[in-house]
């Protein structure tokens, strides 16, 4: 049913993308079909947003023309969308399938920064990129504009010491301290924070923050301060190890109840968590101090901008690191690349809960799991792959590649990387007098918005290295697009694009074999 198009009324306004993460408000959208609340049918007792039916994201999938025009960056498709939305605050134009009870439809998602949109400007908008997808023979695919934010996916919240040493030992798969005991290895996915920054952090690998430094070029001195890397930022050691110490008593306390009621196996189960937190909190004390944390040295760092590969514009956003010896169990050359997933039981339960995000594809076999860690290997995923997947859904051709990452705060997670390239607009300095356009490889969850851990990344993610089922490593974790600090889309740049940066710089790269090893798995040799 179509009308008279009219500003959306406040319950269509902020409820039209319930189930999404972060629930953005929409400001205008091209269709005149009236909204109408979806509530699920049959008897209930739910009523609101409890018997709702809630909207989700998945890739394009099969679409040809819009792959080919969109795809490329110097298309009069792409420039005349960039054209339209720059009258706008934009931050972000993504191309996704938005769904609703199944039912799913190709849409512009254009996101705007908070209250700077009124409707009338939003409803011109949105009908004109609408007009130039038809232009292009484009007449299947809406425009929608959302409030949204795109942002860092790093979060904010002396001595030295010689004997801090990153840990290769193993992490018990089914401890409930395991990912506390991860932050203390020498594997990805670990919070970690620069010293002088010791309360903002990402994972490793992590970049400079642009609002604070980091905007121009750094190269390591050969003389005077050096830019310092430490393990777990401050913030999240001081909650770990006070965790630790609570639990202890609280678990002993509980050992002691069980064994005065005569129920001797609870007891021992309360006593061995007992022991496991007690064992965190020895590993913990000895390095307070964030000073004694630290386990590599800024190598390189590029200036903080926007770069051009053969006509298209990313943020360059990455940083080398120089991991000290001293400061691991092993040698740096026996040190792989591996992320922890726990219990091979946790991968299993992930691709179950996601059956119907995954609809269409085969079922991912379950990667090689060795005493709670995955290896990777030591091929990238090609750019151009990412673009056209070998793995598409077994009834449509609908391509995506089905990816993970273990984040410093989103833990271990699937998803799905599109093959639609996102464009993010960022404000680069605190006067917000500098922004730059950036071409991203954007993801979703496979987990559908009925489950808590819907989402694919959180802040504190950022640098975390996504890789397909292959197990090789397919891109760096950049940002995320959503409001309240909730990610609905995540952003990553191709690892392969970084590389020939990085190698455009006067290093020699390459993913680890025995050699150093961080997200970036550089070895180096000027």
């Amino acid at each position: 049913m179509s009308h008279t198009p009219s500003p959306p009324s406040a319950e269509e306004r902020n409820l039209y993308y319930f189930g999404l993460p972060s629930c953005p408000k929409l400001v205008a959208r091209s269709s005149m079909n009236v909204w109408q609340n979806p509530q699920r049918l049959g008897p209930t007792t739910f009523t609101g947003t409890y018997n709702m039916y809630p909207k989700s994201f998945q890739p394009v999938g099969k679409h040809p023309l819009l792959h080919r025009l969109w795809n490329d960056a110097t298309s009069s498709l792409r420039v005349q969308i960039v054209e339209a939305v720059s009258v706008a605050d934009w931050t972000a134009v993504d191309t996704l399938r938005v769904g609703l009870n199944k039912e799913y439809n190709i849409t512009l998602i254009i996101a705007v920064a908070p209250e700077t949109l009124s409707w009338t400007r939003g409803h011109s908008i949105a009908l004109r990129c609408k007009s130039i997808l038809e232009e292009h023979g484009i007449n299947d695919v809406h425009c929608e504009i959302q409030e949204s934010l795109v942002t860092s996916c790093a979060d904010s919240t002396s001595k030295p010491s010689s004997t801090f040493k990153l840990s290769s030992a193993l992490i018990e798969e089914n401890d409930f301290y395991a990912p506390m005991f991860v932050d203390l290895s020498d594997c990805l996915g670990t919070k970690i924070a620069m010293k002088h920054m010791p309360s903002r952090f990402g994972t490793k690998h992590v970049v400079i923050n642009s609002e604070i430094e980091g905007i121009h070029e750094y190269r390591r001195p050969g003389s005077g301060a050096l830019k310092e890397f430490i393990q777990i930022h401050q913030p999240a050691y001081e909650l770990m190890l006070k965790t630790a110490v609570e639990d202890v008593g609280r678990h002993d306390k509980s050992a002691a109840n069980y064994k005065q009621m005569g129920q001797s196996e609870s007891a021992a189960t309360w006593t061995a968590l007992s022991n496991t937190a007690k064992a965190l909190k020895k590993s913990l004390i000895p390095f307070e101090n964030s000073s004694s944390r630290v386990f590599g040295q800024i190598l390189y760092s590029p200036q903080y901008d926007a770069t051009s590969d053969q006509g298209t514009n990313w943020l360059r956003d990455w940083a080398l690191i120089e991991l000290l010896p001293r400061n691991h169990e092993i040698p740096l050359r026996s040190i792989k690349n591996k992320v922890f997933i726990g219990d091979e039981r946790r991968f299993l339960s992930l691709i179950e809960r996601g059956r119907e995000g995954l609809d269409g594809f085969d079922i991912p076999i379950r990667p090689p799991v060795k005493d709670g860690f995955v290896e990777l290997q030591t091929t990238i995923v090609p750019m151009a792959e990412l673009r056209n997947p070998k793995e598409t859904t077994t009834y449509n051709d609908e391509p995506a590649t089905i990816i993970a990452k273990y984040g410093a705060n989103g833990n271990f997670t699937l998803g799905l990387g599109s093959t639609l390239a996102s464009l993010t607009r960022t404000t680069e300095t605190p006067s917000g007098d500098r922004h730059t356009m950036s071409e991203e490889w954007p993801i979703v969850s496979i987990l559908m918005p009925e489950f808590p851990e819907k989402k694919f990344s959180l802040p504190g993610d950022s640098g975390s290295c996504i890789w397909d089922m292959q197990r090789r490593p397919a891109g760096m974790m950049t940002a995320g697009n959503g409001m309240n600090n909730q990610y609905d889309i995540t952003y990553a740049q191709p690892l392969e694009r970084i590389i020939a940066d990085i190698r455009s710089r006067g290093f020699d790269v390459s993913l680890v074999r025995n050699d150093y090893s961080d997200c970036l798995l550089p070895h180096l040799s000027a």
